[in-house]
């Protein structure tokens, strides 16, 4: 029986609940590549069962308009992420903005759960990171380019991250000195 509690397209949100975050109330976390907000979504779970709160970034516009009807009480950026800032056309005709930028704007210094629902673009976005400035628990990116990622692993091992999951679908890092890391 399907249980619609959970919304991630391969069970992420509820491994999570399971075995990290284990009923953590008001966390925050940072949504990149957020969709509608609820179908195959990594965090609409915490924010709804949970009392988290967050970031949802979603660069398309029609995704973006139905992102902020379904999660009205998030902050919703209708943007891409990428290390550099400015206006770009690719994939995506619209604003670009750095994940740093976005973090200064918005004061965040601690992040519970960033979700990178990202194909080719989650190396730039995790590198672009400032650890120093920000403290983030776990980490989940696509795992669709093994050599990318094995990079990507060991960019954020040096981070003092350990791998969870790294399975077909996604990686999964926790950081070491996180209160979930047990």
């Amino acid at each position: 029986m399907y249980n619609i509690m959970f919304n991630s397209q391969n069970g992420e949100d509820e491994y999570l609940e399971t075995n990290i975050f284990k009923g953590y109330k008001n966390g925050f976390y940072l949504d990149v590549c957020a969709c509608d907000g609820i179908i195959n979504n990594n965090t609409l779970y915490f924010e709804k069962y949970n009392n988290w709160s967050g970031i949802n970034v979603e660069p398309i516009q029609e995704l973006f308009e139905e992102l902020i009807i379904n999660r009205p009480d998030s902050i919703n950026l209708n943007c891409a992420i990428c290390n550099t800032d400015g206006v770009a056309e690719f994939l995506y005709n619209g604003s670009w903005q750095k994940l740093e930028n976005i973090l200064y704007e918005k004061n965040i210094s601690k992040i519970n759960f960033l979700s990178l629902d990202i194909q080719f673009a989650s190396s730039q976005i995790i590198r672009s990171i400032d650890f120093d400035e920000v403290f983030i628990d776990v980490i989940l990116f696509n795992n669709r380019y093994n050599d990318v990622n094995t990079s990507i692993i060991e960019y954020l091992q040096d981070k003092n991250y350990e791998v969870i999951i790294n399975n077909q679908v996604n990686i999964l890092m926790i950081n070491k000195n996180s209160i979930f890391y047990s």
